[in-house]
């Protein structure tokens, strides 16, 4: 397995990770490499570690492949020019015939042709196994790429706790509090979240508001604590990971993620709001207009004001509870679906997988 494992605690390691570990319990000898920078560090000593590790892999890849000693390669693919190192591990596959499953983590080379992903599929070939999120994913990616030709669903839900989603969701009768748990950035939509804070301390006084998860950099994290400093009712808790996770979703009522990062594709922030049973009001990237639409909160369109249509339908909600109590309770009735079909998506490919490592 090529990608990013967790530290740090991202959707593209966690999922890697998930799958590596799901994987070894099933008997698959697998290798790891993990050839990624670092989500938060952009440094250029982050890009030279990067750098090492992808000449490490690509040595330990050329050395297993055509030693016969792997069935196959499964690598983790993101946005923007790191797809290069895709590229040069999906060609040393090719060359060594392994069988190869792409899974794509990234919405950005979906909405428009790329040259790098075109690149990526084209080395691939027909016979590679491409693995998307949703089923746009899956409809863009064999619009944009024609050569992508076995293209599998299998949501990030597949890859939460196992039959947990139905335990822990609870509906919500009332709206008190609304969360942002992100690595927390500009593009992610921090200050987004802080303005729509801000309106509602001055119309709603009884509305907290909660912001948890890893600062970008400091200087994000000196604009975010001046704001907050100057709005009531509004506090930073720090980051949040496995049962403190899992805590913060059953404290918070709404889950606002007003992300306009470029790569947001099926966010395992909102798919673990929703396994709490908490509705969602988000902006229209990658899958989540058909994750939550209308029936699980609001998905704001891109020429709109986030700040204004998420203040406007809070402010809607508290004057009609029954009706955020209503979308609440739609949630905790389907999310057990969401888990068994997760579950099935995630046994198929584990059983594609394993055939493929039978043959090396």
């Amino acid at each position: 397995m090529i990608g990013a494992f967790p530290p740090p605690v991202h959707g593209e390691a966690a999922v890697n990770h998930s799958l590596r570990d799901r994987l070894r319990r099933a008997g698959v000898p697998v290798r790891t490499v993990d050839i990624s920078q670092g989500a938060l560090d952009r440094s250029l000593s982050g890009r030279a570690r990067q750098f090492v590790r992808v000449t490490h892999g690509l040595a330990l890849l050329a050395v297993l492949g055509l030693g016969r000693k792997l069935g196959g390669l499964y690598i983790g693919v993101s946005g923007g020019y790191g797809q290069f190192y895709a590229v040069l591990f999906v060609a040393v596959a090719r060359l060594c015939r392994l069988k190869l499953f792409v899974h794509h983590h990234s919405y950005a080379y979906l909405r428009e042709r790329r040259p790098l992903t075109r690149l990526l599929v084209g080395i691939g070939g027909p016979t590679t196994t491409h693995i998307v999120l949703c089923e746009e994913m899956k409809n863009r990616l064999e619009e944009l790429y024609p050569q992508a030709r076995r293209v599998y669903i299998v949501s990030n839900a597949a890859f939460l706790h196992d039959g947990a989603g139905v335990a822990r969701a609870r509906p919500r009768h009332h709206l008190r509090m609304i969360g942002f748990l992100s690595n927390i950035s500009r593009a992610k939509g921090i200050m987004e979240f802080l303005n729509v804070a801000a309106r509602l301390a001055t119309t709603h006084r009884e509305i907290r508001a909660v912001v948890a998860g890893p600062f970008e950099s400091p200087a994000t994290e000196g604009a975010v604590m001046t704001v907050l400093r100057k709005t009531p009712g509004v506090e930073y808790v720090g980051p949040k990971y496995d049962t403190e996770r899992d805590a913060f979703y059953t404290d918070i009522d709404l889950l606002l993620f007003p992300s306009r990062h470029a790569h947001e594709a099926e966010p395992l922030a909102v798919l673990e709001a929703m396994m709490h049973g908490v509705p969602v009001i988000c902006w229209d990237r990658g899958c989540l207009r058909s994750m939550i639409g209308d029936r699980f909160g609001l998905v704001v369109a891109d020429e709109a004001d986030f700040v204004d249509a998420a203040t406007t339908q809070i402010t809607s909600w508290l004057a009609q509870p029954e009706i955020f109590r209503t979308i609440s309770e739609r949630i905790v009735q389907e999310v057990g679906d969401k888990t068994v079909q997760g579950a099935a998506q995630r046994q198929a490919l584990i059983g594609m997988v394993i055939q493929a490592a039978a043959s090396a």
